[in-house]
């Protein structure tokens, strides 16, 4: 049976979701320095793993296809430099994508402030990606984009839950 392939959803995904994840390891790099319990770190820690795979996973896959993969003027970098943090341009209309404002404030927050600002803004990022996921589970063809978009509203919807009872802890 031949293979179906890939669509234009398929493509849009994985070009919106490598940004999208790019933004929430900055959070994460932000978190290394400015949070305060250590159960956000550790939160912060394991989605920088699970995002950092992620996002060679879906470059390789684009590589594969002879597709442009987002540059790196358009991922979210590592450090807070002012300039852009995934939160300009068509970026930013992405589900659950922090603003440029939000993400200034989030890197010049520190302590407890941060935890907060951290875990609304992570919150709201997965919620994001996981509408993101959803669509293309529905509109795409391509059976391991699919395969990533589960495991992304499976894994995220999971931690959302962990994330606002964590907020409601501290």
């Amino acid at each position: 049976m031949p293979e179906v392939g890939h669509n234009d959803a398929d493509v849009e995904f994985v070009q919106m979701m490598i940004p999208h994840h790019a933004q929430a390891l900055e959070m994460g790099q932000l978190a290394r320095t400015r949070a305060q319990n250590p159960k956000v770190k550790a939160v912060a820690a394991r989605i920088a793993d699970a995002q950092g795979a992620e996002i060679l996973e879906m470059s390789a896959w684009l590589e594969r296809h002879g597709i442009e993969a987002p540059t790196a003027a358009d991922l979210a970098g590592g450090a807070h430099d002012g300039d852009a943090h995934g939160g300009g341009g068509h970026h930013a209309m992405m589900p659950g994508m922090l603003s440029e404002d939000q993400m200034d404030a989030l890197a010049a927050a520190e302590g407890h402030r941060f935890d907060v600002l951290y875990l609304q803004g992570m919150i709201a990022h997965h919620q994001g990606a996981v509408e993101m996921a959803g669509q293309v589970m529905e509109d795409g063809t391509d059976v391991r984009i699919s395969e990533i978009g589960t495991d992304v509203a499976a894994g995220q919807s999971a931690e959302i839950e962990r994330m606002k009872e964590l907020l409601r802890q501290l």
